[in-house]
């Protein structure tokens, strides 16, 4: 799908916020929010990083990597194809992002640029990728919640928690026009269960 369908669509099921998302070294999903207006502009120009993003500890400290530091620019370009309307909150939209030089050539150190690179030299030698996503027995798949000890997790478009939370974030979180606010949510009983 290209870019123009991507916007058309979106703004056909009345989206107002679109989710660029990119994966750190950490394995956290950080992204940069922006309204659907933006869209087109952003997809052909990217949304700017810097060189630091990719460096940042789970507990937001940069780490001593050479080249990156905070100095220096890379832009976020989003993957059209990837676009996706999340199903608990539809006003929202999400897609992947790749990482780039300013140039327009592809950031050495992207993680989804190495995992593409990466799945071409498997299927050149003849692999073929596969997912699988595997839970302890007594478990189905959905949000992991850890709570007395015991796992129980929950289809996440299911768990009507998460919406005024996700809401009353949006309403009252300044990010400063980072885009790369994030809270983890724990809930009291796990966080007593951990202890």
């Amino acid at each position: 799908m290209d870019d123009e369908a991507v916007s058309e669509q979106l703004t056909e099921k009345q989206t107002e916020l679109i989710e660029f998302l990119y994966v750190d070294y950490n394995g956290l999903t950080r992204g940069k929010v922006i309204p659907l207006a933006s869209l087109k502009a952003k997809l052909a120009d990217g949304i700017g990083l810097t060189k630091a993003t990719l460096n940042v500890s789970e507990r937001d400290t940069i780490l001593p990597v050479a080249d990156m530091t905070p100095i220096g620019e890379l832009r976020l370009i989003g993957d059209a194809a990837s676009a996706h309307v999340l199903p608990y909150m539809p006003q929202v939209a999400t897609l992947m992002g790749d990482i780039y030089n300013l140039d327009k050539t592809p950031y050495a150190s992207d993680p989804r640029t190495i995992l593409k690179r990466v799945v071409k030299q498997l299927a050149d030698a003849g692999f073929s990728v596969k997912m699988l996503m595997k839970t302890s027995s007594n478990c189905s798949p959905g949000i992991r919640i850890i709570a007395n000890r015991r796992c129980r997790e929950l289809p996440f478009q299911r768990s009507p928690w998460t919406l005024p939370i996700r809401s009353f974030l949006k309403r009252s979180i300044n990010c400063n026009g980072s885009g790369l606010c994030r809270m983890p949510i724990i809930r009291k009983a796990a966080l007593a269960s951990m202890n």
